[in-house]
Formats: structure tokens, sequence, C-alpha cells
């Protein structure tokens, strides 16, 4: 090996770099939206949406959530509800 071939630019040593970075801003991204949802929204909305939950899967309105549907009630809240605003909370955020 020559000296010049030390010198080249490792494209997969900075994919990885560029990557990490990208993986690591999608996490704090998800924690700080997670985080407004669970603060700062509206409890009313909340209410509402879980009233609307129940209807579209079905189930009573007064019977708590399962740990399951609980955890699918929160992902559908945080991306597909769509408030009185006529907005997602994502778009709020």
């Amino acid at each position: 090996m020559t000296e010049e071939n030390h010198e080249l630019i490792n494209f997969n040593e900075i994919r990885e770099q560029k990557q990490l970075q990208s993986d690591n801003a999608i996490c704090d991204f998800y924690n700080q939206y997670f985080f407004f949802v669970n603060r700062y929204t509206n409890i009313r909305e909340k209410v509402r949406a879980s009233h609307l939950f129940k209807e579209l899967v079905n189930l009573p309105h007064e019977a708590p959530l399962s740990d399951s549907y609980e955890q699918l009630f929160f992902q559908w809240f945080a991306f597909e509800y769509v408030t009185i605003q006529g907005k997602t909370l994502l778009q709020l955020f």
C-alpha cells in the first residue's frame, strides 16, 4: 500500500456516522414530540379522542383500555387523531 491509499476517504465510515446522527435526531424528535403529546394536549381533546377511538375499535365507552389497546390508542392519538381545530397533533407540534 502506498501512502496515497491511507488518505482516501472512507465512505463507509462517513455513511455509518451520518446514519447514527440521523437515528439520534429521529429519537430526539420522537422523545420531544411524545413529551409534547403527554404534557401539552388539552384534556378535552384526550377525552374526545378516547371516545372516538373506542367507537373505531368497537369497545364500550365505559370499559377501560387494555395495555395493548392503550399503546394503540396513544399511537393513533399522536399521529392520526384530528383535533377540533382540524389538525393532527403532529401538525400542531
